[in-house]
């Protein structure tokens, strides 16, 4: 139990993290991204298999980014949004019937994922074709882990510097396909669908029923919910 709910907490990490040039001649920089999240090292016929988000949400313009997903049937929901104009990342949080939210810096998120500082990338001289875009391949490693990770992003999609405010930004593009381990749990995100149109504004606002509460607070809340212990 406490492997399945610890799991779900680092999805919610992940949540935020969400090439070279696109078969168009154009940046695109307004659009929708639905990735599939798989999970090869869990057996589908484990009892918290369906609890397990399947999808995530990602939309992009000039306004901001905000990535979304859900779990336990619809009982939790969490979001990243990055304004442009802002320095901060804002995450909510919908557990149940409460709702919170909380602005993150990296320094923030670093101060409480300590794992996540000085993560090394490096690019490898080879181009994949992915959902119709020739993407860039970079690979990283943890801080004391041998194992590395794949990521495979596209500056054909999105503004500048997506991944601002984020332990990848140095990452300059959307990522469309990564692969994550934790808690010694697989996850594959994939881009599924990609869909350029226009972007509401109202996307990136936070409704004001959602508490303020500082991101030590709102991590303790996730904690509590489904669990988690150090």
């Amino acid at each position: 139990m406490r492997h399945i709910n610890s799991f779900i907490f680092v999805v919610v990490i992940y949540s935020f993290i969400s090439c070279g040039k696109n078969t168009n001649t154009s940046n695109t920089i307004e659009g929708e991204i639905v990735y599939s999240i798989a999970y090869p090292n869990l057996d589908s016929n484990n009892i918290f298999f369906d609890m397990m988000p399947k999808t995530m949400e990602y939309s992009f313009s000039e306004d901001g980014t905000k990535s979304e997903i859900s779990a336990g049937m619809g009982l939790f929901k969490s979001s990243y949004i990055k304004l442009t104009n802002s320095e901060n990342l804002h995450q909510t949080v919908k557990i149940l019937n409460k709702k919170y939210q909380s602005s993150i810096t990296t320094e923030t998120f670093l101060a409480l994922n300590p794992k996540y500082k000085n993560i090394v990338f490096e690019e490898i001289i080879s181009d994949t074709l992915l959902n119709g875009y020739t993407c860039k391949v970079v690979k990283f490693s943890f801080p004391n882990d041998s194992i590395p990770r794949l990521v495979y992003y596209t500056t054909a999609l999105g503004g500048a510097n997506p991944n601002a405010g984020t332990p990848f930004e140095q990452i300059p593009g959307i990522m469309l396909k990564y692969t994550i381990e934790n808690f010694g749990v697989m996850m594959d995100f994939t881009a599924d669908e990609i869909t350029t149109n226009k972007i509401d504004k109202t996307t990136f606002e936070i409704s004001k029923d959602y508490a303020k509460v500082s991101p030590k607070e709102l991590k303790a809340q996730i904690e509590a919910i489904f669990l988690v212990s150090e």
